[in-house]
């Protein structure tokens, strides 16, 4: 009984950590909460802004995150360092890591369930990928799950949409 206590409160505190996580990631500078409301009508919204909220869930319901009221500078996303930005678009410039990605925004998985899914040869490959995955924060492992960082499903959406968008205009 004590124990089931025990796992019931880290469990409750999992989930306050995640939305403490979730609200530090998604605070913006003070200009989201401003413009959300014009997300619909951005002719409203002053020039040089970019407004961006969602709710993802996973059919399983084991992957999600809500972002609300993002909103940035657009003048502020060409003053990067081109280095470190061309290494994140590196990790999505794999059709490998990309369908791990797919995979894992669909359901936690262990590695023996990747390597089934994805229908790779050998654990190296596999571990070679997620391993950079990991390392950007992507990806997170607990319990021998593998899932995706639910602080980062809004960048990864915006990355999966800015991409389909260069696909369907090059079609």
């Amino acid at each position: 009984m004590e124990n089931e206590k025990i796992v019931e409160r880290l469990d409750q505190l999992e989930k306050r950590v995640e939305k403490l996580e979730n609200a530090k990631t998604n605070k913006d500078s003070g200009y989201g909460e401003k413009f959300a409301k014009n997300i619909n009508d951005p002719k409203n919204m002053p020039d040089g802004l970019m407004v961006y909220a969602g709710k993802f869930t996973s059919k399983d319901g084991s992957v999600g995150s809500v972002f609300g009221s993002n909103c940035c500078k657009l003048e502020n996303l060409l003053d990067f360092n081109a280095e470190a930005v061309a290494n994140i678009i590196d990790a999505f410039a794999s059709s490998e890591r990309l369908s791990i990605i797919k995979e894992l925004m669909k359901k936690r998985c262990n590695a023996k369930d990747l390597m089934d899914i994805l229908q790779f040869n050998t654990t190296g490959k596999l571990y070679h990928h997620l391993t950079l995955l990991i390392k950007l924060g992507v990806v997170t492992k607990k319990d021998e799950q593998y899932f995706i960082n639910p602080r980062f499903i809004s960048c990864i959406l915006l990355i999966l949409e800015g991409a389909g968008k260069l696909v369907s205009y090059n079609d």
